[in-house]
């Protein structure tokens, strides 16, 4: 598993190393490291960022270009080279494969890791850069959502949607016509469980809304044995849908090729809608935009 692959950007050619050089002080108190974790995460809560801080073509001036001091001071303690090279293809690339993130550590698990990581020939040639497994900068636990901090490319330029509103609405429109007619082919599921109901009828609204994949080695998968956890997220890191999946060949190639055909892998049948999601969550209810006739029984 190579990493020295990939494009080594420019310093500051990266959007995020754009708003920190911008947006750094010198003056504060706080220690380097807090400032820089506070800044990426204002960075990351962006509704949108200047068009001119986007990748520029090879060559091109950088809309502002870091002294010496910024690369000293601010950059280079922040990121390695490699992970400079893959947080550049993971912003500047549309792929299929998901982020395959450890999260766990303990020596012997460690073949494993490198195991699961090219056992689907899908998954293998891009594992240089999708797969982030070093005890040193992920090693966070049940914490996982902090490789945002390390990398936030992984969440993508927040004002990119995975659909358009109105093909959203298209997909809503459809959605509201098949709850209607599974409410009348399986009443008593519908009866027993109405809000689980209308979360799995809703699978293509959900998938959607979902810009991202993961794959997490957390404890728990090691524990079983590989039974890595499968989370899709939105453009604004919440949990969309998630699931526990075999870490063998097969699987992952299906779930891979699930995501580019914009379809669920079997898996998610069992799984469990993110908080945020659910028929009572917030952008459930604005996603689903359910009336008293959805509600109605059949």
């Amino acid at each position: 598993m190579s990493n020295e692959r990939g494009y080594s950007p420019r310093w500051g050619e990266l959007p995020v190393e754009q708003y920190l050089i911008r947006h750094w002080d010198n003056a504060m108190t706080e220690s380097p490291d807090q400032q820089r974790v506070r800044l990426v995460r204002q960075f990351l809560d962006l509704d949108e960022f200047p068009q001119e801080w986007f990748p520029t073509q090879e060559g091109e001036p950088l809309p502002r270009s870091p002294t010496e001091e910024d690369i000293r001071a601010i950059l280079r303690p922040w990121r390695s080279d490699d992970l400079r090279r893959r947080a550049w293809h993971i912003y500047t690339n549309v792929t299929d494969e998901p982020i395959f993130l450890r999260t766990h550590y303990e020596s012997e698990d460690d073949e494993k890791i490198e195991h699961w990581a090219c056992v689907s020939e899908e998954f293998e040639n891009q594992a240089w850069w999708a797969c982030l497994n070093n005890a040193q900068i992920y090693n966070f636990g049940s914490d996982w959502q902090r490789v945002y901090e390390i990398l936030p490319e992984i969440a993508g330029p927040s004002t990119e949607g995975f659909v358009s509103l109105e093909t959203l609405s298209s997909i809503r429109s459809h959605f509201k016509i098949w709850l209607n007619e599974a409410k009348q082919i399986e009443p008593e599921f519908w009866r027993k469980d109405r809000h689980r109901f209308i979360e799995l009828k809703a699978a293509g609204l959900l998938r959607a809304v979902a810009t991202r994949y993961m794959l997490l080695a957390d404890q728990e998968a090691f524990e079983t044995d590989g039974r890595l956890r499968l989370i899709y997220l939105d453009n604004k890191r919440n949990i969309v849908r998630e699931t526990r999946v075999d870490a063998d060949g097969q699987t992952i190639t299906d779930i891979i090729m699930a995501w580019f055909e914009l379809t669920d892998p079997p898996e998610l049948e069992d799984g469990i809608t993110g908080d945020r999601y659910r028929v009572t969550g917030d952008l459930g209810r604005k996603l689903y935009q359910l009336t008293d006739s959805d509600l109605a029984d059949p």
